[in-house]
């Protein structure tokens, strides 16, 4: 459904995790912000910081704090 980057919040100054939509269709865009809605209550009741959901008009993403870890495969 999404791909997730590392990137660098300019205005927060940090590393964080960008969560991207794939693919902007009606149902995607809605099963996008129940994600980060469950996410943001999770995140609020242990105290992990979760930023903002955005969207330029086509593209949409979020932003949160980014867990180092390994890779699937790894």
């Amino acid at each position: 459904m999404g791909v997730v980057y590392e990137a660098h919040d300019r205005k927060m100054d940090k590393v964080v995790a960008l969560k991207t939509l794939t693919r902007a269709e009606a149902a995607h865009i809605y099963r996008f912000k129940r994600e980060f809605r469950t996410l943001a209550d999770v995140s609020h009741q242990i105290s992990r910081p979760f930023n903002e959901l955005m969207t330029d008009g086509r593209n949409w993403f979020f932003t949160m704090e980014l867990v180092k870890g390994v890779t699937f495969t790894q």
